[in-house]
């Protein structure tokens, strides 16, 4: 049985249904229980491994393990957390072994030299231990488990009551020192964690369920479960504290994917329908099994690191801090006015320039009521974001089929369109968003996506009134939503109908409608929010910026020279971020475009009469004619780069230059992709499968890096 809508006029949200009856299929494969069962079996010989359970205290991972502690702390090489008055180690789904086992813990009282030792009491499980008496020195303490204290969860929770003292002007109560806890524990029969093998025996089903709705068959399906059991198993023997704090939200993190999937690709459907791929250009069903799968797989691995109880999200403690200010209800102006705009202007990089610019609280805003949820903001709000970056997955799937060449037939159209996607989806910048949590520009860039996905999708009847008012309006907020996106969309619109007028002159009155439309979100943005600082704006900022340039030759002091702009910052930021790989494709991809791309203006439907640009192109030739409104619309995007690079050098834009032409890029990359796959050269289609594979190792490496081992 595949996941798919046979009938090719059949409702949209008729494909729900037809998630369920796949799930009961799949319950009757044979394939499905050969790999429970064996993983089932792995899973528990894994829990007899007696290899110690080590976590380094103030370390990369010992954050869901060390309620009650304050914050990590570093002295030379070592790292160490104080403990409060009341504080707890826990260490979920260790197991239940049939004999006593140690808990080896190095502290020390952190008072001074020669001070008395402090009594610390300690509960296991709620069973009282013989206290500890820790001295000044740091020492090891040997605690002992009895194993009638665990229970069928094999959960291990450690209490501790501390004398506090206050140390010089820190003005926490402090209770003792912890520096590492080491699990000893015993040779022989050990009882499994029963809610880790649900959880992870339900993530294995859920995996499978995924798998055979992108149409793998059931045999490579259970291959790739299988595979994850068995890597599961592997780290629950080696280290399994690294996996049993997160298997709870493993499982709600794939269905919350699944969940994605099913509203994303019926809700695509039904905007691509209306937009005019029905009937006989209705797109074919393997596309929509692809952007099936990648929606899934971005929900899964983006979600599921935003929710690893280990991730660094580096500006998460400032917006999230202002979200709860915002759900407060604290004084606009006092928190929300010129106080923020000038917390994100720090003195040491704008100087002399440091003078006021909105900065829109729009984000705070909407991300308010999550406040209101049972979750505390560190997990709602990544979530929010990463259910966010998941459906920014179908807006280039269908920016792929707007912004394509024209008369594709449907199924060179759905390659385009699922190509784009899975090139955006790779993209390892996309993953670094995620983890700087700088959630106002990811939204703002959003919102920017979904403007020109929409806009150009519909661009046939951009015209009409129905639809500019929804592009009106999505314009609207995506200005209200960041200061400098609304500057850069700005710039897009007046390249984008300045360049169609002059290049494309038969779309002039869909042109027009784009700069009406341009000019009546201005206005709502003035009345809604910018308005009221214009005055400041002209009386002193713009003044001050003058003077500071005169002063300063430019903005910010953060670039001297031209040569430690060039080097230091925009080639550090590719090689740090991997994004020369993404913009080497973008810039082939581009001079495919405008330097062979005939289809664009003659509809021609084959991807290899096209040839491709690049290691195996043919000499590029200008084709003349008028412009198609696609290549106008492309072109006027891929400029933003250039132009805010270069202005980058005057003011710094922390690198939203590269991210705001993101999807354009991801678009002409997937274009040259195709073009060079489609080459009848077996050197060219190795180099872009083997392109496609690096940006995919690329996204998890930096990925991975970047949350657990960056900014600590």
């Amino acid at each position: 049985m595949r996941l798919e809508l046979t009938n090719l006029d059949a409702a949209a949200w008729g494909l729900v249904p037809r998630w369920g009856a796949l799930a009961v299929r799949i319950l009757r494969e044979r394939a499905l229980w050969l790999v429970l069962i064996p993983g089932l079996v792995a899973l528990s010989l894994a829990y007899q491994s007696p290899r110690s359970l080590f976590v380094d205290i103030g370390g990369t991972f010992d954050n869901p393990h060390t309620p009650g502690f304050y914050a990590p702390e570093k002295s030379g090489d070592a790292t160490f957390r104080w403990s409060a008055a009341n504080s707890s180690f826990v260490f979920k789904g260790i197991g239940k072994p049939l004999s006593p086992f140690t808990v080896n813990l190095q502290l020390s009282s952190g008072r001074p030299k020669g001070s008395a030792p402090i009594n610390v009491g300690v509960t296991i499980n709620g069973h009282e231990a013989p206290p500890l008496s820790v001295v000044a020195q740091s020492a090891l303490y040997i605690v002992t488990v009895d194993p009638a204290w665990l229970d069928a969860s094999g959960d291990l929770r450690l209490d501790f009551v501390s004398p506090t003292f206050q140390s010089g002007a820190d003005k926490r109560r402090l209770g003792f020192l912890a520096d590492f806890v080491r699990v000893d524990l015993p040779a022989g029969l050990s009882i499994p964690s029963l809610p880790q093998l649900f959880w992870l025996l339900l993530c294995a089903a859920l995996l499978y369920w995924v798998l055979r709705a992108i149409w793998l068959v059931p045999r490579t399906a259970g291959i790739f479960t299988l595979a994850f059991l068995l890597a599961c198993a592997g780290v629950i023997a080696l280290q399994r504290l690294l996996l049993t704090p997160f298997t709870t939200r493993l499982a709600f993190t794939l269905a919350l994917s699944v969940l994605l999937a099913m509203v994303a690709e019926p809700l695509t459907r039904r905007i691509t329908r209306l937009a005019g791929w029905r009937g006989d250009k209705s797109l074919p069903e393997w596309a929509w099994a692809g952007l099936r799968g990648l929606v899934i797989a971005t929900a899964a691995i983006k979600i599921g690191g935003l929710l690893y109880p280990s991730t660094y999200l580096i500006d998460a403690y400032f917006h999230l801090k202002y979200i709860t200010y915002m759900s407060e209800g604290r004084p606009w102006e006092q928190f929300f006015g010129q106080s923020l705009a000038f917390s994100v202007m720090p003195k040491d990089e704008w100087g002399s320039a440091q003078a006021f610019i909105p900065y829109s609280p729009f984000f705070y805003v909407i991300a308010a009521p999550l406040a209101w949820l049972p979750l505390p903001l560190s997990l709602s709000v990544p979530l929010f974001s990463g259910i966010l970056e998941a459906l920014r997955v179908p807006m280039l799937f269908t920016l792929g089929l707007a912004l394509g060449r024209r008369h594709l037939n449907a199924a060179q159209a759905g390659r385009l369109a699922f190509s784009t996607a899975a090139v955006y989806s790779v993209i390892p910048a996309t993953f670094l968003l995620q983890q700087w949590a700088n959630w106002p520009t990811t939204t703002s860039l959003w919102l920017a996506t979904l403007w020109v996905a929409t806009t150009s999708l519909f661009w046939s009847s951009i015209a009409r009134s129905l639809t500019w008012i929804v592009t009106t309006l999505l314009l609207t907020l995506t200005m209200l939503s960041y200061t400098v996106t609304a500057l850069y969309v700005g710039i897009v619109v007046g390249v984008l109908v300045v360049g169609g007028w002059l290049f494309a002159p038969a779309e002039r009155r869909k042109w027009g409608a784009v700069a009406l439309s341009t000019v009546a979100a201005t206005i709502l943005s003035l009345l809604s929010y910018y308005g009221q600082y214009v005055g400041l704006l002209l009386q002193k900022t713009l003044p001050t910026f003058s003077q500071a340039i005169e002063t300063q030759g430019k903005l910010t002091t953060l670039r001297p020279t031209v040569g430690e702009f060039l080097v230091d910052h925009l080639g550090r930021a590719m090689q740090s971020y991997d994004l020369a790989i993404i913009y080497a494709l973008g810039f082939a991809g581009t001079l495919w475009l405008f330097l062979r791309g005939a289809s664009l203006l003659h509809g021609r439907g084959s991807w290899r009469s096209e040839g491709s640009y690049g290691l195996v192109a043919r000499p590029a030739t200008w084709i003349k004619g008028e412009v198609s409104w696609q290549k106008v619309w492309i072109g006027a995007w891929l400029l933003t780069f250039p132009l805010f690079t270069l202005a980058d050098f005057w003011v710094d834009q922390a690198l939203k230059q590269f991210w705001f032409a993101l999807p354009a890029i991801a678009l002409v990359g997937a274009m040259w992709l195709l073009s060079l796959h489609a080459n009848a050269s077996r050197a060219a289609r190795a180099l872009a499968w083997l392109l496609a594979a690096t940006l995919t190792w690329q996204s998890i490496s930096l990925w991975v890096f970047r949350l657990f081992f960056h900014n600590r």
